[in-house]
């Protein structure tokens, strides 16, 4: 995950800039000279700022994505010649696709308060009407060679931070809705940090200690509800995105207080902005198991098998709560 604080996103610049054109139906890419960005420095930067809320990626060992810019920043000299290197590999890898629309690779070399970061941006072109006008006649025409603020012009984006051991890169495709197609996936040769098993596995940790963080402001039988409603969505659902998957497992419980306790568990179980495939395997285990815990300091566990075998009964007006676990025969474990 790249982070960046308020300062550091104030801070944001471009150091170096160029694009060349691919995908446009000839066997190489059309070669451009780098240029200064200047007074349109700040539409790039929102562009690059949107990849920030992309899905982490590493680099597998020996990416050739990363021996480039890792040549780069040790030699800043090279990047022109290497910028055409690397758009040299991306117009390789779409060059049979016929879905792949003609564009631009972008790469762009950032700095923000000693932080340096690189974007590699796949922008295609859109068809724009331009109209000019000589006294009441008016002119249309076509224009194909833009950059335009609709953001599916910004097809694919990757923003890399070459300052840890492991590089992260942090990837946005329109292609796909939770996770990068394979023709991106090909060109920077990565793998997602944590797998989609252990991220899905992950989900029901969030949902125990964001709701035991607020167990005081939630019913006595939340935990039964809210073990149904992660389980509704696991089944039903293809992919995690975190904003549904809140709306549905607290529901009407939800307060703002809630929704900060959970993204804080999402941060720290490394599932911020993640957005991946659900591991139905993996989902089929996740909160089968119901914990229930007395004041006296008595404590049940509860499979989802035997769930029937329990009835529980809570107390109104002073009254007591009640379990009744009914049984073929109790055994005493040491």
């Amino acid at each position: 995950m790249i982070k960046l604080s308020k300062e550091q996103l104030a801070a944001l610049r471009i150091t170096r800039f160029v694009f060349h054109v691919v995908h446009h139906g000839e066997s190489e890419p059309f070669f451009l000279d780098e240029i200064d960005v200047g007074e349109f420095e700040p539409f790039f930067l929102e562009r690059v700022k949107s990849i920030l809320k992309g899905t982490a990626f590493e680099f597998n060992p020996q990416a050739r994505v990363c021996t480039l810019l890792e040549a780069i920043q040790d030699d800043s000299s090279q990047f022109l010649e290497l910028s055409r290197q690397l758009a040299v590999d991306f117009h390789a890898h779409g060059l049979d696709d016929k879905r792949i629309k003609k564009g631009v690779m972008i790469l762009m070399m950032l700095s923000t308060l000693e932080k340096e970061l690189f974007a590699i941006i796949k922008y295609e072109h859109e068809e724009v009407l331009r109209y000019t006008n000589n006294g009441s006649r008016v002119i249309l025409e076509s224009v194909t060679d833009t950059f335009t603020n609709s953001a599916d012009a910004m097809q694919k984006a990757a923003l890399i931070d070459m300052s840890e051991e492991n590089p992260v890169v942090m990837v946005v495709d329109r292609n796909v809705r939770a996770g990068i197609s394979g023709f991106f996936q090909g060109f920077l040769n990565v793998r997602r940090k944590k797998s989609e098993k252990e991220m899905t596995e992950s989900l029901w940790e969030v949902v125990k200690n964001t709701s035991r963080k607020h167990i005081d402001e939630l019913p006595p039988d939340f935990g039964k509800e809210v073990q149904q409603r992660t389980d509704q969505f696991l089944k039903k659902q293809e992919y995690f995105n975190d904003t549904e998957f809140y709306d549905q497992v607290f529901g009407p419980y939800a307060n703002e207080s809630i929704l900060n306790t959970y993204r804080s568990c999402l941060k720290k179980g490394e599932l911020e902005n993640e957005q991946f495939f659900l591991d139905k395997q993996a989902a089929a285990n996740v909160g089968k198991r119901r914990k229930l815990k007395t004041s006296e300091g008595v404590t049940i566990y509860i499979d989802n098998k035997a769930a029937s075998t329990v009835q529980i009964s809570y107390g109104r007006d002073g009254e007591k709560d009640v379990i009744i676990i009914e049984t073929e025969r109790i055994r005493e474990e040491l």
